[in-house]
């Protein structure tokens, strides 16, 4: 990653430039090895990069990881290959993301580190991957891999929340219940055990305490229930 830097030699002499490190620390250290008193350093922004959060379905980066995989196996350019697989994507922000991608390779920077300009869509594990790709000459079988530990992935997560609905909304059902039996019926009884002025055991006030506990919160929890439900 490139930082821009302004710093003072040892004779007073102010000097700015860019530096090529990992991270910030290394960049400094760097620099205090050159026997530069730094005063600035930032991230050097990128003119056709702009960071930002798209909302792309994991299927989509799927699509596209192959679709790239493909186009790099025939051996197409890589800014070719993503100019038309953008220009294809049915998902603008997909298309914009991509047009930003190939905008920083048209730089002179690694697909990779275009990425990296997107964390939230393409991952560390992604991003190491795909530099891993680059040095070993062999992208598009690792882009190839990645669409399938991807679809795998999502296959995985689909099938698990499955799994869940059915119970989930057994135990929504059954919580609903039994709010409206303490709410509705337990009251009912109540009054008839009152009017019989008899001693009632332990568990029967316990149940007639949570009974009362409901009425108050009721509309509350039944409105829970009721989201809970339709979350799922």
């Amino acid at each position: 990653m490139n930082y821009r830097y302004r710093a003072m030699t040892q004779d007073g002499q102010k000097l700015q430039g860019i530096i090529d490190a990992n991270d910030e620390r290394q960049a400094r250290l760097r620099l205090r090895e050159e026997g530069l008193f730094l005063l600035d350093i930032r991230p050097q922004k990128s003119s056709g990069v702009k960071t930002r959060r798209p909302r792309i379905s994991h299927s989509e980066l799927t699509l596209f990881t192959r679709q790239l995989a493909t186009l790099s196996a025939a051996a197409l350019p890589l800014e070719e290959s993503l100019a038309v697989i953008g220009q294809q994507s049915s998902n603008k922000r997909l298309g914009d993301v991509l047009n930003q991608v190939r905008s920083a390779i048209l730089e002179g920077h690694p697909l990779s580190d275009a990425l990296q300009h997107f964390p939230t869509l393409f991952d560390s594990l992604y991003r190491t991957l795909v530099k891993a790709g680059e040095k070993s000459g062999l992208l598009a079988p690792v882009l190839e891999k990645l669409a399938d530990y991807n679809e795998n992935r999502q296959k995985i997560r689909s099938k698990l929340i499955q799994s869940l609905i059915y119970p989930c909304m057994l135990t929504t059902v059954a919580i609903g219940v039994v709010i409206i039996l303490l709410t509705a019926v337990v009251p009912k009884i109540t009054e008839q055990f009152v009017h019989m002025k008899q001693q009632l055991p332990l568990s029967t006030r316990i149940l007639l305490g949570l009974s009362d506990t409901l009425q108050r919160t009721g509309p509350t929890l039944l409105a829970t229930v009721f989201i809970v439900a339709v979350g799922f």
